[in-house]
């Protein structure tokens, strides 16, 4: 493959200036405190109680409601971990004043560009089939058992995660990271910097790469960004009105006063967890309303300027991660039966840890007494 800075085709193109060093360049001020400092304690207080999130859930309230809700946790955490060291060493430390070394240029295109990407996607769908599954229970209580099972539950997680990796995977197969030798104007060799390129079976398997950029362009904003949100939004109308009609379902469905109370409390958080959701995400969908317009037109970055495109981008990143945090407070402040389960979890460590230190405080002394027996008996 030639990977020459002649006589190829370069994602700059599209994407980056020219055929130098990648650079970041000057961000807006204000996103330099914003993703440095504020996004980083989110990522981790994120990654902490989805961590909680996945003990509780697993252990103390296993219903199919909970796998998807663990699936979710997972996938947000995944999405945290994709920006967070990007948001440490760009604007924590400051390096988005230089151009990015290889190393770096290779980590930030396939994990914070590609991967983010698709583990994104991925939350967004597994909040879809949360959203239905809720609705489902609500409107259908006599069926919900059959259809809302664990092995149901599953498998709508797995091929959530499934349509994000196939709406992305155009994106791991076009583009490729190749170092790029770096000197100052005092001749001083620096770190390689990088170029990105299409590789050449994409440039002969798609003709037109302009083409197939905005061709996936709208595929994947449609099933990544848009779509998402219609679907939701549409069920979680129908969820919102079938809870104003009453709660005559749920009621005939629960055995008794407590379950009923439970079933309640967890559609009424599901419901917060998905406007939540709404609010964040349609952050992105209006967004991509406003790329296809542009490409429609022929008037790219007449609405929204490069400048603007990535403020936009990086306050979408912002409402992402305070939508994830939202989920554990939601959990916590409107599940009763999550607080008990916590607390009890939390109970069983305590007495766990009491027994342990009981136990070595009991063989400590025990050895002090033989110690002290064997010294008598040797005199």
């Amino acid at each position: 493959m030639n990977t020459s800075l002649e006589n190829t085709t370069f994602i700059e193109e599209y994407y980056y200036d020219d055929e130098t060093p990648l650079e970041v360049g000057a961000p807006a001020p204000f996103i330099v405190p914003l993703m440095g400092y504020v996004y980083p304690v989110l990522a981790l207080l994120t990654i902490l109680t989805n961590g909680i999130v996945v003990i509780v859930f697993t252990k103390g309230m296993r219903t199919p409601t909970s796998i998807i809700l663990v699936a979710l946790a997972l996938s947000d955490t995944l999405t945290c971990l994709c920006m967070l060291p990007d948001s440490v060493y760009l604007f924590t430390l400051k390096n988005y004043k230089t151009y990015l070394p290889y190393s770096w240029c290779v980590y930030r295109h396939y994990i914070v560009g590609d991967l983010y990407r698709v583990t994104r996607t991925c939350s967004n769908w597994i909040t879809v089939v949360l959203g239905i599954q809720r609705y489902v229970v609500v409107r259908f209580p006599f069926k919900a058992k059959r259809i809302c099972s664990f092995r149901h539950s599953v498998i709508a997680c797995v091929v959530a995660c499934f349509i994000a990796i196939v709406v992305h995977l155009n994106l791991f197969l076009f583009a490729e990271v190749h170092p790029l030798p770096v000197t100052s104007v005092t001749n001083e060799t620096l770190p390689n910097g990088c170029f990105v390129l299409v590789p050449e079976f994409y440039i002969e398997a798609v003709g037109d790469i302009r083409k197939a950029v905005w061709l996936y362009y709208i595929i994947g904003g449609l099933f990544s960004r848009l779509l998402p949100c219609v679907v939701l939004l549409f069920f979680t109308c129908l969820l919102v009105f079938e809870l104003r009609k009453g709660q005559r379902f749920v009621f005939n469905a629960c055995e008794n006063a407590l379950s009923k109370k439970n079933n309640t409390q967890i559609t009424q958080f599901v419901v917060a967890i998905l406007i939540i959701f709404l609010i964040s995400e349609l952050h992105d969908a209006i967004a991509f309303g406003i790329y296809v317009y542009e490409i429609a037109s022929d008037r790219l970055s007449s609405i929204l300027t490069e400048k603007a495109d990535v403020i936009w981008d990086y306050i979408g990143v912002m409402l992402s991660i305070v939508g994830f945090q939202c989920n554990f407070w939601i959990y916590l402040l409107m599940s009763s039966q999550f607080r008990v389960s916590l607390k009890s979890l939390c109970s069983q460590g305590y007495r766990r840890q009491s027994e342990s230190s009981t136990m070595l405080s009991y063989l400590q002394e025990n050895n002090a007494l033989i110690k002290v027996t064997n010294k008598k008996l040797d005199i």
